[in-house]
C-alpha cells in the first residue's frame, strides 16, 4: 500500500542539491607538492595552533594515513573527509569531494591506473604523540604525489587527522542565508543550506487526507486539512555523523499560528520525517513527508518552517 501512495502522490522525486565542486587552487590537484602545504623544514612540527589534543600512537597514525590514502584511491570521499582535521572539514564536503575528483580525473587522463597503486612504507617525522609529519612511499607510481612529501597530521577528537588542506579551494557561491527571510520564502524546488543540511522542497499537497487514510492514519479533524510537504535532506556539513533531530525541527506556520509537533497523520510509516535518522557528509536521506493538520482558514497562506535548533535560525518555504 505504501508504494501505491508514493506513486500516486509524488511520482518521481528529484532532490535538488546545489553543490559547487572545487579543484586545486594551483591547477595541479594530482601531482607533486602544493606550494604552502609543506613547512620549509619537514621535520619541524609546530604544535602551536594545531588544535591537537590527547596523545596518539605511531601505529594508529600509520593506520590512519594508510586508510586516508586508500580512501582516496577507492573514491571513498566520506572516509577521507572524516580523517581530516576540524579546520580542514570547515571547507565543507563539497570542496573536498571536488578536489579529490579533480585529482583522480587528472591521474586518469595521465594514464595512471589507481588500482595498481599501493603503499610501500609510511614514514613518520617529528612524532610527539600529538603531531607528526607523514611521508608515504608508493608503488606503481611514476610521478610524485602530495602524499610522498611530508604532510602534517594531528591527534584530535580521539584519532589522527590530516591537517593539510591548503590545496583545497573552498566551494564558491553557496546558499548562505538563502530562505531565512520569511517575507521571501523559497518556492517549490527551492533549496536551503541549514548548517550543512541541504533541505529541498519537492512536492506539496494541501489536502492529503485520502493518502493518509490509505496509510492507516486518522482522518483530518473537523475544520482542518492534512497538508503534506515532501522534502529532500542531504548532509554536506563538517561532522562525521549527525542526527537529524539534533539540529533541525519542522513546523507549518500560518500567520501567528504554528502547527508544530501535532502530525495528524500516520505515524507508523517510514515515509515521514524521522528525527533519529543519521547521515554523514555527502549522504542523502530518503525523501520524507512533513504532515500537519492545518485549519481550513490557514491553508491558503501556510508555510513550512525549518529551524536550526542550536541557533534558533528559521528557514521558510511557501506551501500555498
Amino acid at each position: 500500500m505504501h508504494s501505491v501512495v508514493r506513486a500516486r502522490l509524488f511520482g518521481v522525486f528529484v532532490v535538488a542539491a546545489l553543490i559547487v565542486s572545487a579543484c586545486s587552487s594551483d591547477g595541479n590537484p594530482g601531482f607533486g607538492p602544493t606550494a604552502g602545504s609543506v613547512p620549509n623544514d619537514a621535520d619541524d612540527v609546530d604544535p602551536a595552533g594545531s588544535e591537537a589534543n590527547g596523545s596518539g600512537t605511531e601505529a594508529d597514525l600509520e593506520a590512519a594515513a594508510t586508510e586516508s590514502f586508500d580512501a582516496f584511491l577507492r573514491a571513498d570521499d566520506q572516509t577521507y573527509f572524516n580523517l581530516l582535521s576540524r579546520s580542514c572539514r570547515e571547507l565543507r564536503f563539497a570542496a573536498v569531494e571536488g578536489y579529490l575528483d579533480g585529482r583522480r580525473f587528472l591521474m586518469d587522463n595521465a594514464g595512471i591506473d589507481l588500482s595498481a597503486l599501493g603503499i610501500d612504507a609510511v614514514e613518520l617525522r617529528g612524532f610527539d604523540g600529538s603531531t607528526a609529519q607523514v611521508v608515504i612511499s608508493m608503488s606503481g607510481a611514476a610521478q610524485e604525489f602530495p602524499e610522498a612529501t611530508p604532510r602534517r597530521w594531528i591527534f584530535q577528537d580521539g584519532g589522527w587527522r590530516l591537517d593539510e588542506c591548503d590545496e583545497i579551494t573552498p566551494s564558491r557561491g553557496g546558499l548562505g542565508g538563502v530562505g531565512t527571510d520569511r517575507g521571501s520564502p523559497l518556492a517549490l524546488g527551492g533549496v536551503a543550506d541549514v548548517d550543512g543540511w541541504l533541505v529541498s522542497l519537492g512536492f506539496v499537497n494541501l489536502d492529503s487526507e485520502s493518502d493518509v487514510l490509505d496509510l492507516g492514519g486518522p482522518p483530518a479533524p473537523d475544520g482542518t486539512q492534512l497538508v503534506v510537504a515532501q522534502i529532500g535532506l542531504t548532509y554536506i556539513g563538517t561532522e562525521p555523523l549527525v542526527t537529524l533531530g539534533d539540529t533541525l525541527a519542522f513546523a507549518m506556520v500560518s500567520g501567528s499560528t504554528v502547527y508544530g509537533d501535532e502530525a495528524g497523520c500516520a505515524t507508523d510509516s517510514d515515509i515521514f520525517v524521522d528525527p533519529e535518522a543519521q547521515a554523514g557528509p555527502g549522504e542523502a536521506l530518503p525523501p520524507a513527508w512533513v504532515c500537519r493538520a492545518v485549519a481550513d482558514g490557514d491553508v491558503g497562506n501556510v508555510m513550512l518552517r525549518v529551524t536550526h535548533t542550536p541557533t534558533a535560525t528559521d528557514y521558510w518555504f511557501d506551501l500555498s
